[in-house]
């Protein structure tokens, strides 16, 4: 009795045979694949969504559709009806199923011997076997790449073999659905597209050179694989045996940074306008917060992605290896420039914020490395009207451990009037300040991803820091102290500045203290000079620090205090 209370001469039903599990197909439409929210779930990689629907048709016969990476018979099907007494093989992604309508369902599934894998030739011969599954489908890819032919894979007792490459996406237009999913505590957020998964459906990077071609990556790069096999060591083989060293996101494929498991990766959001400084800022950070770090701490600091880092790497170089000032100047964070990287998300590839990831570890071996993640943001991603699904670089400062708001004072029109005279350049720039509908904007989106959740945006660190100290530090009512004090991050000195930079903040420009505040309880106040020295304009017109005169004041004492509540090692 399947489908209601119709009553059927045949029994429909279906193997999982990673599972090793038989169901039932009952209840109409009956939707099989590998997302949340179907009738049965396949375990598979959310990179490779598909789905089939079946639903009755005629006496015995069952109507199937395919959507997305789900095959049939290894064809990619709109619509077909399957025929009883027949059994057809039902590929979701990378994962294998059987369908077949007959008397007995328990008798059929006794037949199909799950344990017992062949791998078939084009001539439909058995060349390799009897192998477990996750054997059988290393074999047939060995046998493949040594001498170019195409094989499939196939149970004792199962007519229909199914191919072990991921075919290529259907060319027909197709409606991917996305359902929220209860993720458990333990699944990890991808840093490039911002997509969760789990940890089981992370993968891996082929080292062996042959193999080759990605379905979301293109035909030269390193093919992504779900791992079975892995050595002594835990790690991942590939098809051909190698130890694998990278993993990667299962939905965009990008290489995820080292120990991104094991360790606690902490994510540090640098958000402000357009030539607030993030870049310059960002660029000296990861000169003088590893010395920092050493030198008082005994901690190191260290690339975690050198290959996603080298446009900071290239930053930092330039401005400290420059000649003069034409030769140090830093392009703006512009969408779409070097501090963005296109990824797939959602089915479309869209431009992100590239991750910039750091290992923190210490000496002792009983301590496991603690990541950072920054994140250098450009201001229009904050302007009204752009939206999270159609430009979700912002969604970082939602899940941030910590946020650093570089507030420029020289693009504040009350500042400017104080400090009218001053012989900094970008005094005279056109302005457009914006500063204030940044911070609703970035409260508003917070607000969305976490569910207008107010309380959990109170407790989110916020370090509110007001750039280009040398211009206006002779405005303060007293004198900043430096913020190490015996060696080590002093909590008097840190509320001491805080409290002198607020109170100038209340005194010149009070919308921008009660916006912040309004963002979160944990915030302080911090004054920070990138270069020590006033910039010039270059001959090129650009405005950039002299080279030999770059003097960074207080540009870790932020981040420090981040640290410090986000990190046991510091």
């Amino acid at each position: 009795m399947i489908f209601g209370n119709k009553k059927l001469k045949k029994e429909w039903g279906i193997i999982d045979c990673s599972l090793g599990v038989m169901t039932a197909i009952e209840g109409e439409p009956f939707i099989v694949g590998n997302r949340d929210g179907v009738d049965l779930k396949i375990n598979g990689s959310p990179a490779l969504l598909g789905e089939c629907t079946f639903s009755l048709s005629g006496k015995s016969g069952l109507a199937a559709k395919c959507d997305g990476y789900a095959y049939l018979d290894e064809q990619h099907l709109d619509s077909t009806i399957l025929q009883p007494d027949e059994d057809y093989a039902l590929r979701i992604g990378t994962s294998f199923c059987f369908i077949k309508g007959c008397d007995s369902l328990s008798e059929w599934f006794s037949e199909v011997e799950l344990g017992a894998w062949w791998v078939i030739d084009s001539q439909g011969e058995a060349r390799e076997g009897p192998l477990s599954l996750a054997d059988v489908r290393e074999c047939a890819k060995r046998m493949s790449l040594a001498d170019g032919k195409q094989y499939r894979v196939m149970p004792s007792g199962a007519t229909k073999a199914f191919n072990i490459e991921v075919a290529a996406q259907p060319t027909m237009p197709v409606q991917e659905r996305f359902v929220p999913e209860a993720m458990s505590d333990d699944s990890l957020l991808c840093p490039h597209c911002w997509v969760r998964f789990e940890i089981g459906d992370m993968m891996h990077v082929a080292a062996h050179e042959e193999l080759r071609g990605d379905s979301i990556l293109g035909e030269d790069a390193p093919q992504r694989f779900l791992a079975t096999n892995f050595d002594e060591d835990g790690n991942a083989l590939d098809p051909m045996g190698l130890p694998c060293l990278d993993s990667a996101c299962p939905t965009c494929r990008s290489k995820l940074p080292v120990d991104f498991v094991s360790s606690k990766y902490s994510i540090f959001s640098v958000v402000g306008n357009a030539s607030a400084g993030k870049s310059y800022y960002l660029a000296v950070l990861s000169r003088v917060l590893p010395r920092m770090l050493i030198t008082h701490y005994g901690v190191r600091m260290q690339d975690a992605d050198p290959s996603a880092n080298a446009p900071l790497t290239a930053m930092r170089s330039r401005l400290f290896g420059g000649a003069n000032a034409d030769e140090v100047a830093l392009d703006k964070t512009q969408l779409g420039g070097v501090m963005y990287t296109e990824v797939h998300r959602h089915g479309k590839r869209v431009s992100m914020p590239r991750p910039f990831s750091f290992l923190v570890e210490g000496d002792s071996l009983s301590e496991e490395a603690e990541g950072i993640i920054f994140y250098d943001n450009a201001g229009e991603h904050f302007q009204p009207g752009i939206e999270l699904q159609d430009s979700p670089g912002a969604m970082h400062v939602a899940y941030a451990t910590g946020i650093l708001f570089l507030f420029d004072p020289l693009r504040n029109h009350d500042f400017r009037k104080l400090l009218s005279g001053h012989k900094d350049p970008q005094i005279d720039a056109p302005m457009n300040d914006i500063q204030s509908v940044i911070l609703s904007e970035m409260r508003m989106r917070i607000a969305k991803v976490h569910g207008q959740s107010i309380e959990r945006m109170n407790k989110k660190p916020f370090a509110f820091i007001l750039g280009k100290l040398d211009a206006w530090e002779h405005l303060l009512d007293g004198e900043l102290r430096d913020y190490m004090v015996d060696g080590k991050y002093s909590e008097e000195v840190l509320e001491h500045n805080s409290k002198l930079v607020r109170d100038l903040l209340m005194r010149v420009c009070p919308e921008a203290v009660a916006n912040a505040e309004s963002l979160t309880r944990e915030i302080r106040y911090f004054g920070v000079s990138s270069f020590g020295h006033t910039p010039v304009r270059t001959e090129s017109g650009s405005i950039a620090p002299i080279p030999d005169q770059i003097e960074p004041k207080h540009v870790e004492a932020p981040v420090m205090w981040l640290l410090k509540s986000a990190f046991q090692t510091i």
